[in-house]
């Protein structure tokens, strides 16, 4: 299941049966992340959600010297647990976390700006750590996209003297320049055409975006949003 779905779960106290119902899955891995100074410790376990059952537990302590590294180490060690609990075969690594910038203090901006976004708050502040981000590392190109997507649906919920479309256009095609196989950017330049380039370019634009990432569910949102808006509900 994609992490936009599980993420609805975030920070709520909910039954994991009915978590798992609503998702439609059988397990469910839960877990938390602490940092204390230079150190982290994450813990994670497996829940059998129809019994309730914990198949397994581990607690992982790191230094953050790398943490995209730690990521890697962490997801692979918890499928390694997992190949006999859920029948995974192979022995092959299967999870690999691909390092989006090395600047740590970029990143974690990075995180807490994307979090904003996704439950459209505090967009303001969005804006600022995104751009923050984007200062620390010109060539963070996924802090670009973040940025270019919290400017497409700024003047949806905050209004003020500002036209952030061309800023969103901006930061969309810098994104492009650093990565074009990133989906965010194709969705955010379709979003912010209307009125200025033709239904089939915009809907042209959504697909891409959804090829580049198909759980890409604000591409998904967007487009259905268009089709609503042209007559096609």
């Amino acid at each position: 299941i994609s992490r936009t779905s599980a993420f609805a779960y975030k920070g709520r106290s909910v039954n994991l049966q009915e978590v798992a119902s609503d998702l439609g899955v059988r397990y469910v891995l839960e877990g938390s992340v602490r940092r204390s100074g230079p150190r982290v410790r994450v813990t994670a376990q497996l829940i059998d959600a129809e019994s309730g059952f914990h198949l397994w537990s581990d607690t992982f302590d790191r230094d953050m010297t790398d943490v995209f590294q730690i990521q890697d180490e962490i997801a692979n060690a918890i499928v390694d647990s997992l190949k006999d609990k859920l029948g995974i075969k192979s022995a092959d690594k299967i999870v690999n976390v691909v390092a989006a910038t090395d600047n740590l203090d970029a990143y974690e901006l990075f995180l807490k700006a994307q979090a904003m976004f996704q439950a459209r708050q505090n967009l303001p502040t969005s804006v600022e750590l995104f751009t923050r981000a984007t200062e620390l590392d010109p060539g963070f190109a996924r802090a670009w996209a973040g940025l270019a997507s919290t400017l497409a649906v700024f003047d949806d919920w905050i209004v003020d003297d500002i036209d952030h479309k061309p800023l969103a256009r901006a930061a969309a095609q810098r994104a492009l320049e650093l990565d074009p196989d990133l989906s965010m950017p194709y969705a955010v330049l379709a979003n912010i055409a209307m009125g200025k380039d033709s239904i089939a370019v915009m809907l042209h634009r959504y697909d891409t975006a959804i090829v580049k990432d198909p759980k890409n569910a604000t591409a998904w949102l967007w487009r259905g949003i268009l089709h609503s808006q042209t007559g096609f509900p």
